[in-house]
């Protein structure tokens, strides 16, 4: 019943949640960092190994929301609007199939899922390695995509493009 904006913090129960703006998704969207319990509860942002389509936002600033959130403390815990891990795995490995940690989560996810339970919560730390769109200084990435040495935001526009054609 209340707006809020980046910086401002809001307190649930004994929890305070800090508020960072993520344009991008949409363009008011916001997400909750809770830096005493290491959560971050992102909405349509981040995902597991994925980050939300631009329905109102730009790719440029979806990709300076990312950019604020790979700033957080790594041990964070990632809490995602949707279960999309599985498929997002798939995006990621056609990017970058040689990477060993990429592959070792995807084994992790297809066993989760494979049970029906949910690969959600991630970290932070996860992500940095296996999320594409977190990941645009890899050099197997710029290689797959044809962009090596670009600009980051150019190659994070790329990556969002071809995700939403894969």
């Amino acid at each position: 019943d209340r707006t809020v904006e980046q910086g401002n913090q809001i307190q649930l129960g004994n929890q305070v949640a800090n508020i960072i703006e993520t344009p991008g998704h949409t363009l008011g969207h916001i997400v909750y960092h809770f830096a005493a319990s290491q959560a971050l509860f992102c909405g349509d942002t981040l995902f597991s190994m994925g980050c939300g389509r631009l329905f109102e936002g730009s790719a440029e600033q979806m990709w300076h929301s990312m950019q604020k959130l790979k700033k957080l403390p790594k041990d964070t815990q990632i809490y995602c609007a949707h279960e999309y891990t599985q498929e997002n795995g798939k995006f990621a490995l056609s990017l970058e199939p040689d990477n060993q940690l990429l592959k070792q989560r995807m084994m992790q996810v297809n066993q989760l899922r494979e049970k029906n339970q949910s690969t959600v919560p991630s970290t932070m730390q996860q992500e940095l390695t296996t999320n594409p769109f977190l990941r645009e200084n890899s050099l197997e990435l710029q290689k797959s995509i044809n962009m090596t040495g670009q600009p980051a935001e150019k190659i994070f526009k790329k990556i969002r493009e071809l995700k939403d054609r894969f």
